[in-house]
């Protein structure tokens, strides 16, 4: 392993057991999510080809949408349902966006 990629996972697992020593209620731990599915949006790589055939089938979406229902209404898990519904809106942006560059440059 790389000296950059070790001192990311050792700072990602100070990271998680710092966060892990923390109880935070449901507000707080929301409004983190929020802010790492944003900010992750803004570095966000390069998806792979499969993925991108993957999200632009609508059977996908479907499923997609059935998943973020259930997580909200059978599993109650109203935080895991809103940040899967944001990461699925940021890719379907970041898709419609890639699509429109590829466009206007060809």
């Amino acid at each position: 392993m790389s000296q950059t990629s070790e001192t990311l996972n050792s700072v990602y697992t100070d990271v998680l057991k710092n966060i892990n020593n923390i109880n935070f209620n449901d507000v707080v731990k929301t409004i983190l999510y929020l802010f790492l599915v944003l900010y992750a949006s803004l570095v966000r790589p390069e998806l792979p080809r499969f993925l991108e055939t993957l999200f632009k089938n609508n059977l996908f979406k479907l499923l997609v949408f059935f998943l973020i229902a259930y997580l909200a209404e059978k599993e109650k898990n109203y935080t895991l349902a809103l940040l899967v519904a944001l990461v699925f809106f940021v890719t379907m942006n970041y898709l419609t966006e890639s699509e429109v560059e590829n466009k206007l440059a060809n």
